[in-house]
């Protein structure tokens, strides 16, 4: 009966030496894999951090752009609304009674005041791309002998 206590011990120890074992192994293979994970949750962090300053940035930048739409929508009302004023004047002094401003209207331009004109466009030129002259462009050419 001891040999039989002594074999059971000895089995009980080899059990517990290899529960021991598969113990120490189950830790070490859980200790990598917290690791790897702890890691991975770090690059993910990482990454959430970049993409939220991206989307603030695109944030920013749509609103910026709405910004600038709606003073580019505003300056081009106001231009259009000041061309048809312009034009209405415009077809009132063509329309018009008055004699001084009809003789004004039918009146040709001097053929030197348009070669003036003319000179002066191409002389002053500016850094901005506006000429000086530019309205010469749209003068009619004068009759001759007029």
């Amino acid at each position: 009966m001891i040999l039989v206590l002594l074999l059971v011990s000895m089995g009980l120890g080899f059990a517990n030496k290899s529960n021991k074992t598969n113990a120490e192994s189950k830790i070490k293979s859980l200790s990598t894999e917290l690791a790897a994970q702890t890691d991975l949750n770090s690059r993910l962090l990482s990454n959430l951090k970049q993409l939220q300053s991206e989307s603030d940035r695109l944030l920013k930048e749509r609103q910026t752009i709405s910004e600038l739409n709606v003073k580019y929508k505003s300056n081009l009302d106001r231009i259009q609304n000041q061309l048809a004023s312009e034009l209405d004047s415009i077809q009132t002094l063509r329309q018009t009674e008055n004699e001084t401003v009809r003789n004004w209207i039918d009146t040709d331009v001097p053929a030197d005041v348009i070669g003036m004109l003319k000179y002066a466009r191409s002389e002053s030129d500016h850094s901005n791309g506006n000429q000086a002259g530019a309205a010469a462009s749209r003068l009619p050419a004068a009759m001759p002998g007029k």
